[in-house]
């Protein structure tokens, strides 16, 4: 098993599935706290296919849910860009009824 930044993870295979997860330790959110991300294979995608692509980044110590990371693609050829879009949960709250808030 190899450890690294995403693309180069730990990766564990179940054995009853077909799909992969991989960890990926000392990633950041888009505020910039480091935590663990874990994303996975998609199984339901064509066979060659890139994969899922997305990071869930949790604290490492509480495993609270710090954000999500996604790296990206537009354009083709020689315009092809590639960019990292990165989010993050600030707060959240608990609440009674639909569109009550909070």
């Amino acid at each position: 098993m190899t450890v690294g930044p995403p693309g180069t993870g730990t990766r564990e295979k179940d054995r009853e599935d077909s799909d992969a997860r991989v960890i990926a330790p000392n990633q950041k959110d888009a505020k910039g706290r480091v935590g663990v991300a874990v994303t996975y294979d998609d199984p339901t995608l064509p066979k060659g296919s890139a994969g899922f692509g997305g990071y869930f980044v949790f604290d490492p110590v509480t495993y609270r849910f710090l954000g999500f990371r996604d790296t990206r693609t537009s354009g083709d050829g020689a315009a092809r860009k590639t960019y990292t879009q990165l989010s993050y949960l600030d707060s959240w709250a608990v609440v009674d009824k639909v569109k009550q808030r909070p």
